[in-house]
């Protein structure tokens, strides 16, 4: 079998954000804002300028410069690029011909204001292509770079990481790290995001760049919580699934040059980035695999973390880690594996870095085990510490103010609708505050309920927040409470219907502390069924007055 460029680069955009269904692929191109802008220059000494939202004033890097003490630099210095009209322009007229110049179907288009897709059609020729590569792969979600790529021509090979570069690259103004080169500051980078349910392609793509272009990978960011929630932060707050962000796989631009975005304002950013860093002089590579790993200092070794054990893990990173190479080297990295596959004992490689023979190889690996566990409890103790802080400033701060915060309601309502469903249900319920996340985040926790809620009732994408909930067993159901310190409107009502409409909990109350507006009684004059959201079911309205609830 044998690829032409075009459906090498076709299977690039499909590796990074496409679909393989059974009469067509569907590549999704994402973007989450409607501007982007490039970089910011000094114009008195030309180095990099940056902000901190909402400031309009751009302040100097270069701690010589007048900028830098007394910033003038104004923030619409910067170019900005429209997304919407270069992504529809550039797929019309740019990627769709250049399919057309290698495939024998038909390509449809469809934009809109987040994103554009193009729909191909699937002949036979190519599903048998595709079937080939990807065996029983058919979403972005699980798709990591084929072996035939790795002895194909060099075009090919360019072409895939073209597509990978439109589908999943991104070049960010944003995106620097701080270096100081011969001429300048910050050093500018170009990522490819994976989604986190995908943990094998970051691994691909650096296994592939490295050993086909010898392109050093600068860093791989992993969506794992010892790697971004290491100090359990988010963990802590109640926001146990906030570290299951995208795997970011960075390289400086100026080791891509040999390829291109084929997306206008992809490539218009990524030549302001190449040119950026070109002009800097930065002349370290910067590589993450030197070509040796260090040994873990056990005394800087990773705070254990709840949810390293997590089902939705896979199997392979369902543990602890203390360096992000760890991961790599059990997802399948060449150049870690070749290093392990030399120590004497490559278990105690993979966990500690050492890889010379060791007689105590049990109490090593116990140590390491131990220190996490108590850095674990040194920073809830810290945890602890600031969040009594956190609270008495807001105590003082509604002590102050004289009025009730919506997160005050909280504690109040969780007990209430606890005592309403155990009352009319007539057996042990489960009332949480679910308000700091989403209903699926607060049901991944690494418990048996929790688990076992996730896995009944929801799924990933159903990405609903209402404030309180009440779990029903028997019934495998919720109650909804959502609460307001506002009057009610017909803006709030919505909010509530729309979680009803997606989740079809058994009761849903709509609270105040307020009132109800005119408006919604007007719509309710006009229009009974506004409260409906399922048969015989309907969303009640209530007063909180201090701890009495009041239904309207």
């Amino acid at each position: 079998m044998n690829l032409n460029p075009v459906e090498s680069y076709l299977c690039g955009l499909l590796i990074g954000k496409g679909f393989i269904n059974n009469e067509n692929l569907v590549i999704q191109f994402p973007f989450n804002n409607e501007f982007v802008e490039g970089i910011a220059h000094c114009n008195l000494c030309g180095w990099l300028a940056t902000t901190s939202p909402p400031s309009p004033i751009l302040k100097c890097k270069n701690q010589e410069c007048r900028n830098s003490k007394d910033p003038q630099i104004p923030k619409d210095i910067k170019t900005k690029y429209h997304q919407p009209s270069m992504f529809k322009d550039s797929i019309a007229k740019i990627i769709i011909p250049f399919l057309h110049s290698g495939l024998d179907t038909e390509i449809k288009l469809l934009s809109s204001s987040r994103c554009s897709f193009i729909s191909i059609a699937l002949n036979d020729d190519l599903k048998k292509k595709l079937e080939f590569l990807f065996n029983d792969h058919k979403s972005f979600s699980s798709f990591s770079i084929p072996d035939y790529f790795y002895k194909t021509e060099r075009e090919n090979q360019i072409e895939l990481i073209n597509g990978l570069l439109d589908s999943c690259g991104f070049a960010s103004a944003g995106a620097w790290i701080a270096r100081e080169g011969s001429n300048g500051y910050g050093r500018q980078r170009i990522y490819f995001q994976i989604i986190n349910r995908n943990y094998y392609l970051p691994v691909s793509i650096d296994n592939f760049l490295r050993s086909v272009f010898s392109i050093p990978i600068q860093t791989i960011d992993w969506g794992h919580p010892n790697i971004r929630d290491g100090n359990l932060k988010y963990y802590f707050d109640g926001k146990s699934s906030a570290f299951g962000r995208e795997h970011q796989v960075k390289v400086y631009p100026e080791f891509l040059d040999k390829f291109h975005f084929r997306i206008s304002s992809k490539q218009v950013l990524f030549k302001e980035l190449l040119n950026h860093n070109l002009q800097c002089g930065f002349n370290r590579v910067e590589d993450w695999f030197p070509g040796s790993i260090k040994k873990i200092n056990p005394a800087r070794v990773k705070a254990f973390h709840p949810m390293e054990s997590n089902t939705k893990l896979p199997i392979e990173v369902r543990k602890h880690f203390d360096a992000f190479w760890q991961i790599n080297g059990v997802l399948g990295c060449k150049f870690i594996n070749e290093i392990a596959n030399q120590s004497s004992d490559r278990d105690l490689f993979l966990k500690t870095g050492i890889k010379d023979p060791v007689q105590n190889k049990e109490s090593i690996i116990e140590c390491f085990e131990s220190n996490s566990r108590i850095k674990q409890e040194e920073l809830l103790h810290v945890w602890k510490e600031n969040k009594q802080k956190e609270e008495q400033k807001e105590e003082q701060k509604e002590k102050e103010s004289g009025k009730m915060l919506e997160s005050d309601t909280y504690p109040i309502l969780v007990s209430w609708v606890q005592e309403y469903s155990e009352t009319k249900f007539q057996e042990e319920c489960f009332s949480f505050d679910t308000s700091s996340q989403t209903l699926f985040h607060f049901f991944s926790k690494n418990d048996s309920m929790s688990n076992s809620i996730a896995d009944e009732l929801l799924k990933e994408e159903m990405a609903i927040r209402p404030d309180v909930v009440s779990y029903i067993p028997s019934l495998k159901n919720f109650i909804f409470v959502e609460s307001k310190v506002v009057t009610l409107g017909l803006k709030e009502v919505g909010q509530l219907l729309g979680y009803c409409a997606i989740a079809q909990p058994e009761e849903a109350f709509l609270v105040t502390t307020k009132n109800v507006s005119d408006s919604v009684f007007r719509a309710l004059s006009v229009n009974s069924d506004l409260l409906n959201y399922g048969i015989n079911k309907k969303i009640k309205l209530g007063k909180l007055n201090g701890k009495t609830l009041t239904l309207i």
